[in-house]
């Protein structure tokens, strides 16, 4: 069974994920824990547990096999919910995007829990609506980051019998002279992509897979073929959050109306026993 934590810390960015997390419940079954930190000096413990007890009344309306608690932590939000992460399968956190200034203040605070968080992180955006296709898009680094997330991204795409599109997009540091040749650089690119496509399909042989190359800003492109799919999936450096994560991620929570998905390196999984150590290279 799939544990769920979800962060309900911001009422107006909650419907999105919750929303999000209840259609997931709907198609298997999941153990969910709805989390809400709060400060005792503003806030009525009282009143904070009744929100929460509403939520899971109508939670288990619309999906009454699944399993739903309720928490309320005085502590802070990213604490609560890292704490909470620790024996997880994915901690879902709702986003602005809408409004400038709550985009700026709400925006950051899931990528920092991202960052330290213990499981797969899905940032799910006010705005969100279901998508009409069966896509999953992975963005796939050069470097290693992504082992994880493609393993992740593959485990999605089987579960919903979605198409898996691998996408991996970079910028030339020397121009091409002669355009209909593939320069060294972009050969080296294809490779990489090639060979993460093939360790996942050594993994997943019957997930629908194909791979996307792109000579452009990872921003851009991975946000357009984003745009109708069910979920974005990137892997992470932990160690250098703030430089590759955090500036991509960052850059796609205000530009996609898509659910992300960051991966940390050692994400494990109860469902299938943990996610095996190869894999793709997702781009963070």
């Amino acid at each position: 069974m799939e544990k769920i934590v979800i962060g309900v810390a911001d009422l107006a960015a909650q419907h999105g994920a919750v929303e999000w997390a209840i259609r997931r419940s709907e198609h298997h079954r999941c153990h969910v824990v709805l989390v809400r930190a709060f400060d005792l000096v503003v806030s009525d413990p009282v009143v904070e547990q009744r929100r929460l007890d509403e939520l899971r009344t109508a939670w288990l309306r619309r999906s009454p096999e699944t399993v739903v608690e309720t928490s309320i932590v005085t502590s802070s939000v990213p604490s609560a919910l890292l704490e909470a992460s620790r024996d997880a399968d994915l901690l879902v956190v709702g986003t602005h995007r809408g409004h400038p200034f709550l985009s700026a203040m709400a925006g950051s605070l899931p990528l920092r829990v991202a960052a330290q968080s213990h499981c797969a992180t899905v940032l799910v955006p006010e705005d969100w609506a279901p998508s009409l296709r069966r896509r999953v898009v992975l963005g796939l680094a050069a470097d290693g980051s992504s082992d994880r997330a493609a393993l992740f991204a593959a485990r999605e795409a089987a579960g919903t019998l979605a198409e898996l599109e691998v996408v991996h997009a970079w910028t030339a540091s020397v121009p091409s002279v002669r355009e209909e040749e593939p320069s060294p650089e972009r050969l080296a690119h294809r490779r990489i992509l090639q060979e993460a496509l093939d360790r996942i399909r050594a993994a997943y042989p019957r997930v629908r897979l194909r791979g996307l190359l792109g000579q452009r800003p990872p921003v851009s492109l991975l946000a357009g073929r984003a745009d109708d799919a069910e979920m974005l999936v990137l892997g992470s450096h932990r160690h250098a959050i703030g430089i590759t994560l955090g500036t991509c991620a960052r850059d796609l929570v205000p530009l996609s109306a898509t659910p992300m998905c960051i991966v940390p390196p050692a994400v494990r999984s109860r469902v299938d026993g943990g996610v095996p150590a190869a894999a793709g290279a997702a781009a963070g």
